[in-house]
């Protein structure tokens, strides 16, 4: 669930930098060619989804 909130949130191009990246492995500079974005965008991109998810997760199950 989650996922779907954060997801609802972000833009289209963020979420796919942070599939490809975290939870598919791809690395970062290859990303960043296929979406036409920096590298430095790319790894904004995850650090920005994976901070929202995680803020998601405490909202709704409790801190760790």
């Amino acid at each position: 669930m989650a996922k779907e909130r954060v997801r609802a949130r972000v833009e289209p191009q963020t979420w796919s930098a942070y599939v490809e990246t975290a939870e598919k492995g791809r690395k970062p500079a290859d990303v960043a060619r296929q979406l036409h974005l920096a590298v430095g965008s790319v790894y904004q991109a995850r650090y920005s989804v994976i901070q929202q998810l995680k803020r998601e997760i405490e909202i709704h199950e409790g801190p760790p």
